[in-house]
C-alpha cells in the first residue's frame, strides 16, 4: 500500500500554516467590517480617498482569498515534507 500525499486513511490534522491562513482571514473579514459598518453606498472609492480605499480593498481581498488557498497550500506543504532534498545542480563538466 503506498502512502502517497492524498492517502485516504491519513486522518486530517490541522497544520499551523493552515490556522495561521484561517486566522490572518478572520482578522481581515474582521477588519471589514469595523471598517465598513455604518457606510451608506459610495460610488467609486466607497466615501475613502484612494489610500484609504487600496489599503481596505488589500484586507478585502485577504479575506476572501486566504480562506480559499489554505487547503492548497497545506497539500503543498505535505507534498514538500515528504519529498527528499534535491541534489545540487550542476551546470557544466
Amino acid at each position: 500500500m503506498s502512502s502517497g500525499p492524498l492517502d485516504r486513511g491519513r486522518s486530517l490534522r490541522p497544520s499551523i500554516p493552515a490556522a495561521a491562513l484561517l486566522l490572518a482571514a478572520a482578522l481581515s473579514w474582521l477588519a471589514v467590517i469595523q471598517q465598513t459598518s455604518g457606510m451608506s453606498s459610495a460610488p467609486g472609492t466607497m466615501g475613502f480617498h484612494l489610500a484609504g480605499f487600496l489599503v481596505l480593498w488589500t484586507v478585502m481581498m485577504a479575506a476572501m482569498m486566504l480562506p480559499s488557498v489554505t487547503p492548497m497550500a497545506t497539500m503543498y506543504l505535505r507534498v514538500a515534507e515528504r519529498r527528499p532534498t534535491p541534489a545540487p545542480l550542476r551546470l557544466g563538466g
